[in-house]
């Protein structure tokens, strides 16, 4: 039973216990979890509580949270940041494929268990800045662009990309050995290549081969140059020239993949897909050399 002297203690309030215990030092170690929902409740009452009673950390804190929304805003409205056309196809086309692969809805859950954190991860990535898969230059392709023909270029710049790798890389010493022969139409396609590169860039570019080659069922007329000590590979799509000829404006497409750089455009001659190791920058730059060049021409 209290005594009379326990009665006329004032009683204390737990909460306001913990919030003298918090000090502002460990508030502003907290406050970034509080602000992302990190926090256990407790904790979370802990920080709430030493706002309430510190007016300096209560001001810093409004001040971070709304640093963070109007960066979350500045994202959300960057053309530069919005997921691309050729980059959702590509996802859409790869879950497809793990769907595929197995049967009933175990297969579905494991694909998309599985997908769901790289696709996390390449979002993270992308915000951070540090993937350059983006649509570049003046005439990027913009959010409205045709569905189709954007598809189109998304996933044929990734069967251009094998048939580099298959033809291109892979078969190097055969092409630098000269003992291949090129048929004059092939070699007229190689100089019209070579050509807009060398004016642009380096007179060092050198024609290693130009043939009509075969890559999961898609021809293309490929022809491959060096440009110092990097290898590219330029594919025409003869079969896409009748449908998408008159589709592409000059606008050229840039994506990263494999940590080969590709460029694809639709020009007179129909679809170019321009395959290397360069950087960004520079096939992109070459890309439009190339575009350029052939821009008046439908035929080479």
């Amino acid at each position: 039973m209290a005594s009379a002297e326990d009665l006329k203690r004032p009683k204390l309030d737990p909460e306001a216990i913990m919030v003298k215990v918090m000090q502002c030092s460990e508030f502003r170690e907290l406050s970034e979890a509080y602000l992302s929902d990190e926090l256990l409740v407790e904790t979370n009452l802990r920080v709430y509580g030493h706002m309430e009673s510190c007016p300096k950390c209560r001001e810093d804190f409004a001040a971070r949270r709304a640093l963070r929304s109007r960066m979350r805003e500045a994202v959300a409205a960057s053309p530069e940041f919005a997921i691309q056309p050729a980059f959702e196809t590509r996802m859409n086309a790869r879950l497809r494929e793990e769907v595929l692969k197995g049967s009933g809805w175990a297969s579905v859950f494991t694909s998309a268990k599985m997908l769901v954190p790289a696709f996390a991860v390449v979002l993270v990535m992308v915000f951070g800045g540090l993937v350059g898969l983006r649509m570049l230059d003046s005439g990027s392709l913009v959010a409205n662009a045709n569905t189709s023909l954007t598809t189109f270029l998304a996933e044929t710049s990734a069967k251009a990309l094998g048939s580099h790798d298959n033809c291109a890389v892979k078969k190097l010493a055969m092409w630098e050995s000269g003992n291949v022969p090129m048929a004059e139409a092939a070699e007229q396609t190689a100089q019209a290549v070579a050509e807009p590169i060398r004016a642009s860039f380096a007179s060092d570019v050198e024609i290693l081969h130009s043939h009509d080659c075969m890559f999961e069922g898609k021809r293309f007329s490929h022809v491959i140059v060096r440009r110092g000590t990097h290898v590219l590979s330029v594919f025409f799509d003869r079969e896409g020239k009748a449908k998408f000829a008159s589709d592409g404006g000059g606008h050229i497409v840039s994506e990263r993949e494999g940590g080969m750089q590709v460029a694809s455009f639709v020009a007179p001659v129909g679809p170019v897909f321009v395959v290397s190791d360069l950087t960004e920058a520079e096939n992109l730059s070459t890309a439009r050399a190339l575009s350029d060049a052939l821009r008046g021409r439908d035929s080479i």
